[in-house]
């Protein structure tokens, strides 16, 4: 049985996760470093979808997590709106 559920469009895509007791840090709460790697796997499908093909992880600026997530709850991750692909000539620049 799946624990998550994506849905995609043209412009947008969204994960919605189950969070398993695997996920919980010592306090009970899910812990950050689980909300991490399921934000990377949307950020992943976003960007493997727009460009058609495999790419990773360079960078993430920052994250704010404004309040806790609890064991049981479903959460939803969301991207949504156009992105442009830019233009590669090869030059390095």
């Amino acid at each position: 049985m799946s624990d998550h559920f994506v849905t995609r469009n043209d412009d947008s895509i969204s994960m919605t996760m189950l969070m398993t007791p695997d996920m919980a840090n010592f306090s009970g709460k899910v812990h950050g470093g689980a909300l991490l790697k399921i934000l990377d796997q949307v950020a992943y499908a976003c960007a493997a979808h727009y460009s058609g093909h495999y790419v990773v992880t360079l960078s993430v600026d920052s994250v704010h997590f404004k309040e806790s997530v609890n064991v049981g709850e479903l959460v939803t991750f969301l991207r949504f709106g156009k992105l442009h692909r830019p233009l590669i000539d090869g030059s390095g620049c």
